[in-house]
């Protein structure tokens, strides 16, 4: 639900006709039908897991209408995975690359500055590798958000788990109270009835 709301707010910041969709999950495809917006295309069938050749297939198409010149960027919207009791809501950029992020190394310095000897050539090197990195991107886009739901639903069994034991135990204690009650009152009945005897 968040996610959409997410989505939903960057669309209404683009404007909704500057925006067309490829739904990855029948939530995102029911919620953009219902929003009116502009869909390319729907995959629905995911099964829980990862799917590396379907999120490869998705990264080629898009690479490709952003080639062509169909679309000036490309974003991926998704649940990303914090911790087991956190995740949260992003829109990244996918499309165009940002040529600092991919020459800057970890410690934030610029690795870019020294001369690199390409063998092959430059333009098949980034070629190959560029079309991996995409393509890995997309994949951990998908892996984040599906470990995003499956941690969601592990706390939301937990809590239901936790529940039904204080239910349990409130259910056997109402039950225990209500047996106690009625042994007393029958051994009250058998008191006064042999007191009435003795009379």
């Amino acid at each position: 639900k968040h996610i959409l709301n997410r989505a939903t707010a960057y669309v209404e910041e683009v404007g909704q006709d500057k925006v067309e969709l490829i739904c990855v999950g029948k939530k995102g495809r029911d919620h953009a039908k219902k929003m009116g917006w502009t869909i390319l295309a729907e995959h629905l069938e995911l099964q829980g897991s990862v799917q590396a050749q379907l999120m490869a297939e998705i990264t080629d198409e898009m690479v490709q209408r952003f080639l062509a010149g169909d679309t000036d960027r490309v974003m991926i919207a998704y649940n990303s995975f914090i911790n087991m009791m956190r995740y949260e809501q992003k829109v990244v950029e996918f499309l165009p690359l940002d040529p600092g992020e991919l020459l800057s190394d970890e410690g934030g310095d610029d690795a870019g500055g020294g001369e690199m000897i390409f063998e092959p050539d430059a333009e098949t090197v980034f070629g190959v590798v560029l079309e991996r990195y995409l393509r890995v991107r997309m994949v951990t886009s998908q892996a984040d958000a599906l470990t995003s739901e499956h941690s969601a639903r592990m706390i939301a069994m937990s809590n239901a788990t936790d529940n039904c034991d204080e239910l349990k135990e409130s259910v056997t204690l109402a039950l225990n109270k209500a047996r106690q009650a009625s042994i007393t009152k029958e051994l009250l009945e058998i008191v006064s009835g042999a007191e009435a005897l003795k009379g």
